[in-house]
């Protein structure tokens, strides 16, 4: 194509020289015209050659399973509001000079980043907040909602409370990922990346066990 560059379209699924498909997505069936995870119960097993067992249909799983690495369910709906990219730009143009320093956020940071969002007044929309305001629609359709109000209020305050107390349980690991917004803004991806190799658990659990022989060897023998 122009300018160099090149186009990959993949038209058939991955497999290892096995046999074993480790595409994740089904999409041969689809719902809402979206593909769909396999489901675990379609499940195939297969046999490395030391006898460990391994399966298709969801992708190449760790050797080294990580909890640390997942990110909470009120992470995703900040990240997915764009409350935390937002949040970002607001403190670069308020933070004009940090050049290539690493900011320490703080705490009180933290509360003006809350504060932030509750100024916004930012939906977090995570999946049961958006299956309530649905069930909304659809009673509005039916023509009960005038019933059902009063107790959907509630809910609705009890879920969006919840909410804002995921924020504080989960405060670590949004600090974080302001933080990592903050850096691309003033360092951009290459400061990131410098960034993150320093600081990524995953990369530093992948470094200690580069270094612990034994253990890396063991997990290449099955």
């Amino acid at each position: 194509m122009t300018y160099n560059t090149q186009l990959k379209v993949t038209i058939s699924r991955y497999f290892t020289p096995s046999g074993r498909c480790i595409q994740a997505m089904d999409y041969a069936h689809k719902e809402n015209g979206v593909a769909v995870r396999t489901k675990e119960t379609n499940y195939n097993s297969f046999k490395t050659r030391k006898g460990r067992t391994v399966y298709d249909g969801g992708g190449i799983l760790p050797d080294v399973p990580m909890e640390e690495s997942k990110t909470s369910v009120i992470a995703n709906a900040l990240l997915k509001n764009d409350g935390i990219f937002n949040y970002a730009t607001i403190y670069y143009y308020k933070n004009p000079n940090l050049g290539n320093q690493i900011p320490n956020f703080t705490n009180a940071d933290f509360q003006d980043f809350k504060q932030y969002l509750k100024n916004q007044k930012l939906s977090f929309d995570t999946e049961t907040e958006v299956a309530l305001k649905n069930t909304l629609a659809i009673a509005k359709r039916e023509a009960i909602d005038g019933e059902i109000s009063n107790e959907y209020n509630q809910l609705l305050a009890v879920v969006q409370k919840s909410e804002a107390t995921q924020l504080d349980k989960n405060q670590e690991e949004i600090k974080n990922l302001i933080l990592e917004e903050i850096i691309k803004r003033f360092q951009y991806q290459e400061g990131f990346y410098q960034y993150y190799m320093k600081s990524n658990s995953e990369i530093k659990k992948a470094v200690n066990l580069l270094n612990d022989t034994a253990t890396y060897k063991n997990i290449l023998k099955i």
